[in-house]
């Protein structure tokens, strides 16, 4: 089960690749003052591989650079509400993929959630402007049922439509054409 019992939020990604980068210095610049401003003691924590120089940890703005960390699972599930602030990339979306398996409630732009939640949004939420990001974050940090609830569903939508059942039924369906 998710820790929501702190006002934490975090990101988990490869810390090397040009999109993550580009989407963190838009989340850390433009989202994450808003979110100060509405609840100071709220947390933002990194983690990922390769960790440019340039990102470090900040004490003044709530903000732990983490790094490579030994269990992914553990870190998401104790780190409250993961945020994907993509603005551009293409792929697979493999953190989110684990994020929704783990029951982890997440705020991510469409970008980020392209090809696994659409627009009615079952389990994410959905948010591309700095306001709007900021606002969904700062009501999911302080609802924490509401964060519950909106990962349970995110874990429900990934199970029924990637999990290994679902896989299946659409590979047999393919097969049968």
């Amino acid at each position: 089960m998710t820790n929501l019992t702190h006002l934490s939020c975090f990101h988990l990604g490869a810390l090397d690749w040009e999109p993550n980068l580009q989407g963190l210095e838009w989340f850390t610049s433009q989202v994450w003052p808003r979110v100060l401003r509405e609840i100071p003691n709220a947390t933002f924590h990194v983690a990922g591989n390769n960790p440019p120089k340039h990102m470090q940890s900040d004490q003044k703005k709530n903000i732990t650079v983490h790094g490579r960390v030994p269990d992914a699972q553990e870190f998401a599930k104790s780190h409250g509400i993961a945020v994907v602030p993509l603005l551009a990339g293409s792929g697979v979306r493999i953190k989110i993929i684990m994020n929704a398996s783990w029951g982890v409630p997440m705020v991510s732009t469409r970008v980020g959630a392209e090809g696994l939640f659409n627009a009615t949004a079952q389990g994410v939420v959905l948010a591309d402007s700095a306001e709007e990001f900021s606002q969904a974050l700062i009501a999911l940090l302080q609802n924490p049922e509401k964060s519950l609830a909106l990962g349970h569903t995110a874990n429900q939508h990934i199970l029924s439509n990637f999990g290994p059942k679902s896989i299946q039924e659409k590979i047999a369906q393919a097969w049968s054409v």
